[in-house]
């Protein structure tokens, strides 16, 4: 769909997507008046605080106005569409229903209506909400609306992005909050129905690991097990997630060109529009990761009644930043993965909690080898991606073979996760001439045998961080228009993670087009795996970085974060108080 074009620049988004993720603190300057929704300015946070009762008071009012589904929409459309589509939804979701309580054992406990700011009814004569093809029209029209704007938003975000880096330097430098997470609250007597959505294979680990924390979080309270229905692949299926459709198989498969993925996307929405206005419809919709599908979904549940915790929130603080004001009106709270994003998103109107990075659940049981004076090899990180392969290895053999040929007793080491590019990979080390060779699987296990690396930037750095080695950074655009992005529509002062983490260029990073500044990187290489005392420094900064980034846990405190939104709108009574 349009929305997906719009949402995120492509080039760009490869330059600092993720930004390792994937890729501290709460300290804040006080900002100027930021134009929110409607003409009203946003006052300077001390000025907030004396007002908040009041704040709160007309928050909660627009809130409730936004939500608000005019009937006009439906009196529109052909009561005879509007029943087959309730039932199309229906349909979908029972037989979500059916196969999750299949594999947990869930029970049939009657349904309770959902009540807070918005009002949803468990019946066919009165599901509400406009049809799903008007939902898709809608989402449509404002991607093009956002189309026509892009050119005002670039102009005033570089008139003023100064002001822009300048509040986001402070975040960086201020005070790191721990990971937060509220207490499970009271459920209710019958199973919570959850929609969780991803979009690509590392998202798919995240939901799947999300869903998993919520089975036992709600088992532990002695709850109904959940119903799950939702868009992902194969892994969230094993979940027990009734998936109804499958975004990424198509992102692995390399269908992602715009235009070609519009028909998918489109019928995607449409589908997933359907469950929402079906009179079973889900309770909360947990986006996780990818803005450019999740923040139109998530507009479309909200036009249903359906609040929305986003997991791993947008890193919109980094490069083009006018996005957030539509994210603000489609999500109720924001999951963050960063420590230094609340700050961000709060100062912006959005309800955000930091919830610490989800890799570090991976890496909980992984030993921290550090990069002793044992430690012979170089390793080489080219990505996981073939085009991302075939972009950057090609030059890091270059580069290596500088090193190589001062220190020809240094193994220079290629790692991959698994032999998907063997092939490919083998290839280019022919070509360069053999002095590299390729390793496949027991990342960790080279990892604590690395001394320096050379890598693309990606999630892959809290994996270098984890093992303290020191590393220089790399993004090779292709295109002059990226590097003019880069260079000016960046808020963020690093593209890569660690550094971010740390406040400072513990990383050497480097983001260029074509060779780009081939002797100076080589230098910083040799220095990375040879300079004693820089390596200390380096090794200082990691550690640093680690501690910033918190303890692991992150899919049970967001589960939490899941629970708290979607449960007061289950209390008992709740729709009759607010009627």
């Amino acid at each position: 769909m349009a929305a997906l074009v719009l949402e995120e620049r492509p080039e760009l988004a490869q330059v600092v997507r993720r930004l390792d993720g994937p890729e501290l603190a709460h300290q804040r300057l006080l900002p100027a008046p930021v134009e929110r929704p409607g003409g009203h300015a946003r006052e300077p946070r001390a000025e907030q605080d004396r007002r908040e009762p009041e704040a709160e008071e007309r928050n909660l009012e627009d809130r409730a106005q936004d939500r608000h589904v005019p009937e006009d929409l439906e009196q529109d459309e052909d009561q005879d569409e509007e029943t087959d589509e309730a039932q199309h939804g229906r349909i979908v979701f029972s037989r979500a229903v059916q196969d999750t309580r299949a594999s947990v054992g869930a029970c049939s406990v009657p349904a309770l209506p959902v009540h807070g700011s918005r009002t949803i009814i468990h019946s066919v004569q009165d599901s509400r909400g406009p049809s799903p093809r008007a939902a898709l029209t809608r989402e449509v029209t404002r991607a093009l609306g956002g189309a026509l704007l892009l050119p005002l938003r670039v102009s005033e975000y570089l008139l003023g992005g100064d002001a822009a880096r300048d509040e986001l330097a402070a975040d960086l430098a201020g005070f790191v909050p721990a990971p937060t997470a509220p207490e499970v609250p009271r459920l209710p007597e019958r199973p919570i129905r959850i929609f969780i959505s991803c979009a690509e294979a590392s998202g798919e680990i995240h939901a799947g690991s999300l869903a998993g924390a919520l089975r036992k979080l709600i088992a532990a309270a002695r709850a109904p097990a959940p119903e799950f229905v939702g868009i992902g692949g194969a892994r969230l299926a094993e979940q027990g997630v009734r998936v109804i459709g499958d975004p990424v198989a198509r992102a692995a498969m390399g269908f992602d060109g715009v235009v070609s993925g519009l028909p998918f996307y489109a019928r995607l929405l449409e589908d997933t529009a359907r469950v929402f206005r079906s009179p079973e419809r889900p309770d909360v919709f947990v986006p996780v990761d990818s803005p450019a599908l999740h923040v139109p979904l998530a507009h479309t549940a909200q036009r249903y009644g359906i609040p929305v915790v986003h997991f791993i929130a947008p890193q919109y603080w980094a490069w083009a930043p006018w996005r957030v004001h539509g994210y603000r009106r489609a999500i109720d709270r924001a999951l963050a993965i960063l420590p230094f994003e609340p700050a961000w998103f709060e100062r912006h109107g959005i309800p955000c909690a930091y919830v610490g990075h989800p890799l570090l659940d991976a890496l909980a049981d992984v030993p921290v080898h550090g990069s002793d004076g044992t430690a012979r090899s170089l390793v080489i990180l080219p990505g996981s991606r073939a085009n991302v392969i075939e972009r950057n290895l090609p030059w890091m053999l270059r580069v290596a073979q500088r090193l190589h040929a001062a220190l020809p007793d240094a193994p220079v080491i290629v790692l991959q996760d698994d032999d998907k590019h063997e092939q490919h990979i083998a290839g280019h080390l022919r070509a360069a001439g053999g002095f590299a060779r390729l390793a496949l699987g027991d990342l960790h296990g080279h990892l604590g045998r690395a001394r320096a690396a050379l890598s693309v930037s990606g999630t892959i750095l809290l994996d270098l961080m984890h093992h303290r080695i020191p590393a220089v950074v790399v993004y090779r655009v292709e295109r002059r228009g990226e590097m003019w992005m880069y260079r000016h529509l960046m808020s963020a002062p690093y593209f890569a993670s660690v550094n971010l983490l740390a406040g400072e260029e513990v990383l050497p990073e480097f983001c260029f087009r074509g060779e780009g500044p081939i002797e100076e990187i080589g230098r910083a290489l040799f220095r990375c795996y040879n300079d004693t005392g820089w390596r200390a420094r380096c090794r200082t900064g990691l550690d640093q970085a680690a501690k910033r980034l918190g303890p692991p846990g992150a899919a049970d405190r967001a589960a939490r974060h899941v629970l708290a939104v979607a449960a007061p709108r289950l209390a008992p009574g709740a729709a009759e108080a607010g009627r």
